[in-house]
């Protein structure tokens, strides 16, 4: 409740200023609907851009470490949500943030922290990308940043060109990442990891997967023809090959009931 009060006491012009705008649309803000919308937008617009007021410092620091580790270091797929400054319309996606340490590495936890400092702003996708990857890069002096962000832009989905499907890519490379062409494809292959593994000849069946007689048979034959040591007799027994197993003589089954005995003609 204190930061509701906050915020109704530090932004009075936004709630006067959004009472205006629905003036302007052909609104009153007085209806029961629309009474509380003003002091709803406020507190909503103090929140989505709350990142203007910090800086990465606020939430890198006590968050470095000393560390010998020289690999790549990624954190992918973190959802973000921001404001088109020349729409005041939302866009959001996913940000990859990796780098090479030299020396120093950044809690992980601090690498969503740190996107969401240059998200909650007014921004364009392009300055964000940009912005999230010099920060790393003055934090810890890594060999390398690189950055890609994927969003989809709702000045783009609900008005203007009105394209549902489009989405935006931007990516920066800094240090290492921009003159080797081989730290990138690592980079990019580290992004792609979950979706090859899942095409892997190695996954897991589905548990839905029906195994039918064929399919087994087909599976069995397979993995017997792979080992040579296996021999020729496994492979002609009734389980690879669909024939019946041989019934020893004097051996078959007791019948139940007496067959009809044919009429002759």
């Amino acid at each position: 409740m204190a930061t509701q009060m906050m915020v109704r006491e530090e932004r009075p012009d936004a709630e006067a200023a959004v009472a205006s705008l629905l003036r302007a649309i052909g609104e009153d803000p007085e209806r029961e609907g629309l009474s509380r919308t003003p002091e709803r937008v406020a507190k909503a617009l103090a929140f989505l851009t709350s990142g203007a007021s910090r800086g990465p410092l606020d939430v890198l620091n006590g968050a470095i470490f000393t560390e010998s580790y020289r690999g790549l270091v990624l954190v992918r797929d973190i959802e973000f949500y921001s404001l088109c400054e020349h729409h005041l319309l939302p866009f959001f996606g996913r940000a990859h943030i990796g780098y090479l340490p030299a020396g120093r590495v950044i809690g992980l936890s601090k690498l969503p922290r740190l996107l969401d400092v240059y998200a909650r702003r007014l921004q364009v996708q392009e300055r964000l990308t940009e912005q999230v990857a010099r920060a790393v890069q003055q934090a810890i002096q890594p060999r390398g940043v690189a950055v890609r962000v994927e969003a989809a832009h709702f000045c783009m989905m609900m008005r203007g060109v009105e394209k549902q499907e489009s989405l935006t890519i931007t990516s920066s490379f800094l240090g290492d990442f921009r003159s080797d062409t081989d730290l990138r494809q690592e980079f990019f292959a580290a992004l792609r990891g979950p979706e090859a593994a899942a095409h892997s000849p190695r996954k897991r069946r589905p548990a839905h997967t029906i195994h039918t007689p064929d399919r087994l048979l087909s599976r069995a034959n397979a993995e017997t023809s792979a080992d040579p040591l296996e021999g020729s007799g496994a492979r002609r027994s009734g389980v690879l090959t669909g024939a019946p197993p041989p019934v020893p003589r004097g051996k078959y089954p007791r019948r139940v009931g007496r067959r009809p005995s044919r009429q002759r003609s």
